[in-house]
């Protein structure tokens, strides 16, 4: 298996209690635990739900800038940058879907969601364009 899944699934959901309330607690309302999607992204670093080319892009960042703490930062500004779209779905399958097919139109480019990942590396909060 992979024993520090469970660790990062757990600190990937502290962060996002502090980082992101709002949606942290419509996650709650929707019966999302961060498992649900998290799990993947942290085994394939985002490559299952980002343009390979933006994943690649992640993925210097994460060898360059530190690991896990890279990749906690990925995943809040993921969220952080998609949290619109996210707190518009009053459903699972509606969130599932932003996970799985909106986020290659999202992130059609690397720009924002590297510059998300920097500001959130250095522990500021980033605006949805």
């Amino acid at each position: 298996g992979f024993p520090a899944l469970v660790e990062h699934v757990y600190v990937h959901a502290s962060l996002l209690r502090v980082a992101l309330p709002k949606l942290a607690a419509h996650f709650v309302a929707l019966g999302v635990h961060p498992s649900m999607y998290c799990t993947s992204w942290f085994m394939t670093l985002f490559a299952n739900v980002l343009p390979m080319r933006v994943a690649a892009h992640v993925l210097d960042n994460v060898l360059a800038f530190g690991g896990w703490h890279a990749v906690h930062a990925a995943a809040i500004a993921l969220l952080q940058l998609s949290s619109e779209h996210l707190l518009q779905c009053m459903a699972l399958d509606a969130l599932l879907r932003v996970f799985v097919a909106q986020f290659d139109e999202l992130f059609a480019t690397s720009e924002p969601l590297v510059a998300a990942l920097h500001a959130v590396a250095n522990g500021k909060h980033v605006t949805p364009a």
